[in-house]
């Protein structure tokens, strides 16, 4: 569902709970996410981040969302990790929460801890296409492709409908020197590059190769359509620092989501 669709609702049904609970942690929580990835109000997220976290004990979900829908996007990469984790102490079951860590993990450049927890998901359900999905990503990061491709084809396999799934598995094809395959894998992005989603993949395929011309169109293409996975990928583009191509375009993507243009 797009986002312009979706977070309406998500607004309203977290409001319906705080009618009901005035101070449910959780509806907080999700209200400071959709202002945060939504309205790029980072304060108002703040403010209402720090409501859901004003009694103890915090649940679970809300250290991990507050991690990775605020800390990891404002660039407080290591805060990120730490609320993650402090998150899975409490429910060590939570995959959704193990796939959040891997994935700050991964903006820290911690790459074999983010394997370790992908490989952990992977212990507890063996078709979990996130942990394939996100264990690629970080062999790829490390010019692994070889061993990438397989868990990113499992990924794609397991989730075919994921735009993320489409461009890991694309870009693996492509470092593996089937551009052909990689091509054709891509191609229903390629073809609706204005559905909801699609800019969000490309924009990921793009980076990979250090095509930061291209990354910075489609993150631009994320933004408009409010894709919160566009904030998220940014803080990758961000990590690259002064790399030629990435620092000349980070400020104005920066500036689009009101957001650091470095951590």
């Amino acid at each position: 569902m797009p986002a312009h669709e979706a977070m309406p609702l998500v607004r309203a049904g977290a409001q319906r709970a705080l009618e009901i609970d005035p101070m449910l942690p959780e509806a907080h929580a999700m209200l400071g996410i959709v202002a945060g990835v939504y309205d790029y109000d980072w304060k108002e997220a703040e403010r209402l981040f720090r409501l859901a976290m004003a009694r103890d004990p915090v649940p679970p979900l809300v250290h991990s969302w507050y991690g990775y829908f605020f800390l990891l996007l404002l660039g407080r990469v290591g805060n990120a990790v730490e609320e993650t984790e402090r998150s899975l102490q409490e429910d060590p079951l939570n995959l959704m929460s193990r796939m959040v860590l891997a994935h700050c993990l991964s903006a820290a450049g911690r790459y074999e801890d983010s394997c370790t927890e992908c490989r952990r998901i992977l212990e507890f359900d063996e078709n979990h296409w996130g942990g394939y999905l996100i264990l690629a990503v970080n062999l790829l990061s490390r010019e692994r492709s070889s061993e990438a491709l397989a868990l990113a084809e499992k990924a794609y396999s397991l989730s075919p409908w994921n735009t993320l799934s489409i461009a890991v598995f694309a870009a693996a094809l492509r470092r593996g020197g089937d551009s052909i395959r990689a091509e054709e894998v891509l191609q229903p992005l390629r073809n609706t590059p204005q559905a909801y989603g699609a800019p969000r993949g490309l924009a990921l395929f793009h980076l990979f190769f250090g095509e930061f011309d291209q990354t910075a169109q489609w993150l631009e293409k994320s933004i408009e359509q409010r894709d919160p996975y566009a904030p998220i990928w940014f803080t990758f583009l961000r990590s690259f620092g002064s790399s030629a191509g990435s620092s000349d375009h980070v400020p104005k993507l920066a500036k689009m989501m009101n957001l650091p243009d470095r951590g």
